[in-house]
């Protein structure tokens, strides 16, 4: 189930809205009777500062609950409690000056240190909170084109400001947590997830949770990085998301609207393993719900999808070194994880693809194909058309089922053909002849091209419009090749020219507008260079 369709499923929440105003003024009511004294105990002050802290933190209404904080402020002006969660209510609101002011009191008031707690990791914040918070921090970083991703967690877990947190789930205690940062702009940092985990005291098993939370907080920050400098993906829920790890109950993940649940887990994971589960639950928050799928796990295949685009994604950036992380990453160990990764699961999905290309061909329906055959559709066009296309195809989607997809793609395509579409050959199959079963082969590190040895036959899906299209493959290497081509099956001409490296040209005329599965048969011996796939529609028809 994903939270795109969760969020639609609101009449509770709405009612519960509802209410909650006259459970807040009844609140304030009892408070002002108890603490309006000059004098109040501190029996008094601690009522308030819950009532504040619940108000703030488990409500999140930060306008009540700045409200009396601010009342609490007047009542206690000495107390550096009081004056920590003003600020957190203040920067909540990006009421950074103002919150500066309290926390710098705080400090004041506590001879000149900070003390870590939840108060000073609100859901947003700037660059003087975090540096006046003298704590470890991790810092990350990532590169995409000229654009940079930026996050930051502090690596030192706090305590709760109440007796104890609870989920709202499964009502499980945990008394610790990590808030994990993005960059915004102007200095402003907005929470994107807090983790809760527990003490080796309060878990049951006597679980060390600390460098599992590091690595959960570490993951987020890769995959929300990936998503939004690949995608500009991020959940669609006010931020930050909830994740609760408990080794409780029965091994499962459930994503619900703001909260995530690791369910029946024990410490001490890989870094891969949460970065492969962060990214699939990331999708469930932030990516398209396209389906539904029959006979699935999941019938809706977002969270399927981000789990593999943003183990590639990353994969790329690993490779061409375009990120920073912290020092104990194990940044080696995590390449080698993603790379079998992907070149498993993109192998097992794209050749479902190609199997599904020639069940369509015999007449099978599309409302049958399987999120395995979708997400090798989604692989290839990500790889051999670009991620900007995939994503480009995925926002003018008018639907969240498999014919708008196919619908966006094609209207892609027609569009970009007019002026001519270079596929850059990252995806495509290899055989040594036409009776060999192919080879899969996929780029992880965002070059373009393949090595092939002669003879060759590399088949490649190919979109395409009914009317005349022309097709060039450029290629480097052999000098005296032959190829043979075939659309589906049927031969079509060809020329072979030699200016500037190998070309390769043909037309295709009177297909069905949609996919057909090239082949092309290279002939003689040494190595050509693959390089891509140069397509221009001539003549429309209809």
């Amino acid at each position: 189930m994903t939270v795109m369709w969760m969020l639609r499923q609101r009449s509770y929440v709405e009612v519960q809205s509802l209410l909650a105003p006259f459970a807040f003024l009844s609140l304030v009511c009892v408070l002002c009777a108890t603490v309006s004294e000059p004098g109040a105990s501190e029996e008094h002050r601690d009522t308030l500062m819950q009532s504040v802290i619940r108000l703030l933190t488990v409500d999140r209404d930060l306008k009540k609950g700045v409200e009396l904080a601010r009342r609490a402020v007047e009542l206690y002006p000495d107390n550096p409690h009081t004056h920590e969660w003003l600020a957190y209510g203040l920067a909540g609101l990006c009421m950074f000056d103002e919150a500066l002011t309290h926390y710098r009191m705080a400090v004041k008031l506590r001879g000149g240190l900070p003390k870590l707690s939840a108060a000073w990791l609100p859901p947003n914040t700037c660059d003087e909170v975090i540096e006046l918070l003298s704590a470890p921090k991790e810092e990350i970083n990532l590169w995409h084109g000229e654009s940079v991703f930026k996050a930051v967690f502090i690596a030192t877990p706090c305590f709760p400001p109440l007796p104890i947190w609870r989920d709202p789930k499964f009502l499980e205690q945990y008394n610790q947590t990590i808030v994990l940062y993005r960059y915004v702009d102007d200095g402003h940092w907005e929470a994107v997830v807090r983790v809760y985990f527990k003490t080796r005291t309060l878990s049951s098993i006597g679980g060390d949770w600390l460098e599992d939370a590091k690595s959960v907080a570490l993951a987020f920050a890769l995959v929300t990085g990936c998503s939004y400098l690949k995608a500009n993906l991020l959940p669609v829920e006010a931020p930050p998301i909830s994740v609760w790890l408990s080794e409780h109950g029965e091994p499962n993940i459930i994503s619900d609207v703001g909260h995530i649940y690791w369910r029946g887990i024990k410490p001490k994971r890989e870094l891969a393993q949460w970065l492969i589960e962060v990214a699939h639950e990331y999708g469930h928050h932030a990516f398209i719900a396209l389906g539904p799928f029959e006979g699935e796990h999941e019938r809706y295949c977002g969270g399927m999808m981000s789990e593999r685009l943003n183990s590639v994604w990353l994969l790329e950036m690993i490779e061409h070194g375009k990120l920073d992380l912290p020092p104990k990453a194990g940044l080696d160990k995590l390449r080698v994880a993603l790379k079998a990764y992907v070149l498993e699961q993109f192998s097992k999905d794209t050749f479902s693809f190609l199997n599904w290309l020639h069940e369509v061909g015999e007449g099978q329906r599309m409302e049958r194909m399987s999120m395995r055959s979708f997400l090798g559709m989604v692989e290839f066009i990500e790889r051999n058309y670009s991620s900007q296309a995939l994503v480009e195809v995925l926002k003018k989607c008018a639907s969240e089922d498999v014919r708008s997809f196919l619908k966006s793609f094609g209207d892609f395509v027609k569009g970009a053909l007019n002026e001519g579409l270079r596929m850059p050959l990252r995806c495509l199959f290899v055989a040594q002849s036409a009776e060999e079963k192919a080879s899969f082969m996929v780029d992880v590190d965002g070059s373009e091209g393949f090595s092939v040895m002669l003879p060759s036959v590399i088949t490649v899906p190919v979109w395409m419009p009914s009317g005349t299209v022309d097709f060039e493959l450029r290629a480097d290497g052999c000098e005296d090749v032959k190829a043979n081509v075939s659309i589906d099956g049927e031969g079509v001409a060809v020329v072979v020219r030699r200016d500037d490296g190998l070309s390769i040209r043909f037309r295709a005329r009177g297909y069905k507008e949609g996919w057909h599965v090239l082949s092309i048969r290279l002939l003689g011996e040494g190595t050509v260079a693959v390089n891509h796939l140069h397509m221009r529609l001539l003549e429309q028809e209809g």
